[in-house]
């Protein structure tokens, strides 16, 4: 695997296993404008924007403001919040990653705030330099601006940078910010892929952990 001075993560089926959460969380938003969801669709839209995930479910425009607050208010609830899981080797290869002395951030379609919450409840929130959330910038993925906001934080330029994520979106996220992408593919789910794919983060280590 090749050695980067960069490692930008994305958040939800990445460094968190969110699946079990985002199902009554989507259930909640659609709830507030009358609307339903079932949780495989709720596994589609974690991998999108929450305008896309509107757009693809045919929330009607004046009623996207209520769909994202009760997005955003069940997010935060501590049923929610306790249905969160750590992935197992997260931590382990973000403190050897940190130990190596490497720039580590977060590119999400989650909202930053959410993000930090998460982390600080994982013991978590001091591996991260940058935190790139879907409230900070205007074109979620797979435009290129999370990266790029991303690596405007960081105060660099890309080069020897890598996105690692769990969905094609986020590879295609890399590609328009002109930087490696690696495909967290944990069930091979993604067989026909003919990019860099792990089965786990650890695969991102250099010679293992320390």
């Amino acid at each position: 695997m090749k050695n980067y001075d960069t490692y930008l993560f994305d958040f939800d089926g990445t460094l968190f296993d969110t699946a079990k959460s985002l199902g009554p969380v989507f259930r909640v938003g659609f709830q507030a404008i009358g609307m339903d969801c079932k949780d495989e669709d709720a596994l589609t839209y974690m991998h999108m924007s929450l305008q896309e995930a509107a757009k693809l479910a045919g929330v009607p425009d004046e009623r996207f403001v209520d769909f994202v607050m009760g997005i955003l208010k069940a997010l935060d609830d501590e049923s929610s919040l306790k249905m969160i899981e750590i992935f197992p080797e997260s931590e382990e290869v973000v403190r050897a990653l940190a130990k190596q002395g490497k720039n580590i951030g977060i590119v999400s379609g989650n909202g930053s705030s959410h993000i930090r919450l998460v982390l600080s409840r994982f013991g978590m929130d001091d591996f991260f330099t940058a935190i790139s959330g879907s409230d900070e910038y205007k074109n979620g993925k797979p435009s290129a601006e999370p990266i790029l906001l991303a690596l405007s934080k960081l105060g660099i330029s890309g080069e020897n940078a890598v996105y690692v994520g769990d969905s094609l979106q986020d590879i295609k996220c890399a590609e328009n910010a002109k930087i490696d992408g690696i495909l967290v593919d944990r069930k091979n789910e993604h067989p026909d892929f003919e990019g860099t794919k792990i089965e786990s983060l650890r695969s991102l280590l250099i010679g293992g952990c320390e």
